[in-house]
């Protein structure tokens, strides 16, 4: 018996990978589920007609839909529900097996863009002298990390 496995046939070995094959197809599947829910609950919670009715919350570095793993905005009258959310995400995206990961910026600052009427998180940029240059994009509440670096004029 020590050596019981080897006493399996080739066409249990296969039957044995290919549930295994499903089941990491079935993670799949939850995971890119669990982040378009994830996303169409961060794009209810931002919207926005005011600066004033943004908010920043820090983000869940453990989140492996990566949709809210780094800071984001959401409206004031969202924050308890989207705070809840960012608390548990990280346990309920831990069957993901490859998480996503983004180069998350560092500004708390907020605003309520005038196109999308988004909650977005302002970032700051550094000119090559180091100096902070107001670039005037901002992330999206889902998702955009897009930043503008500015050169210092001579």
């Amino acid at each position: 018996m020590k050596n019981s496995w080897r006493n399996f046939s080739p066409l249990a070995w296969g039957v044995l990978l290919t549930s295994l094959a499903f089941l990491d197809c079935g993670d799949r599947a939850r995971c890119d589920q669990l982040r378009q829910d994830t996303l169409s609950e961060l794009a209810a919670w931002a919207q926005c007609t005011s600066d004033q009715d943004c908010v920043a919350l820090p983000g869940n570095v453990n989140d492996c839909t990566g949709v809210l793993s780094c800071p984001f905005a959401v409206n004031a009258e969202h924050r308890g529900e989207a705070e809840i959310r960012m608390l548990n995400i990280g346990e309920d995206s831990v069957e993901c097996h490859v998480c996503a990961t983004l180069n998350c910026g560092v500004s708390a600052a907020t605003s309520c863009d005038a196109a999308s009427h988004q909650c977005t998180i302002v970032q700051t940029t550094f000119s090559p002298a180091g100096r902070p240059v107001d670039s005037g994009v901002g992330d999206s509440a889902i998702g955009d990390s897009r930043t503008d670096v500015e050169t210092d004029s001579p």
